[in-house]
């Protein structure tokens, strides 16, 4: 069974990678600065990318991608957004632990390991 309720990309860029997670629920969107470290150490963590990272040091990969979300009305989510606990009834998250991410981008009891 597929957890995921978004489309996944995985963008491999000159300096960093990226995970874009655009939800099938509704115009929202996840965007993570890849910390390859977090493979090695489970402490480390990726780096949210929000529409107040604009201008601030981006790779031109990132400054495409919120371009490419903004032309197109994807609103990019916040960490305090996406771990609201919500009251719903997902497959396979505990209602307890259901939080926004889990609705608009996958049904999993774990958060990302972001920053």
């Amino acid at each position: 069974m597929n957890i995921h309720v978004c489309l996944q990309l995985h963008i491999i860029g000159e300096a960093h990678d990226w995970i874009l997670r655009i939800s099938f629920v509704g115009p929202y969107a996840c965007l993570l600065r890849v910390n390859p470290a977090v493979l090695q150490n489970p402490l480390k963590h990726h780096k949210i990318i929000t529409s107040k990272d604009v201008g601030k040091n981006q790779a031109w990969e990132e400054k495409f991608i919120l371009d490419s979300l903004h032309a197109h009305n994807i609103t990019l989510l916040d960490k305090a957004i996406m771990e609201m606990p919500i009251s719903l009834k997902l497959h396979d998250t505990d209602p307890e632990y259901v939080r926004m991410y889990h609705a608009l981008f996958e049904d999993t009891e774990i958060l990302p390991p972001w920053e």
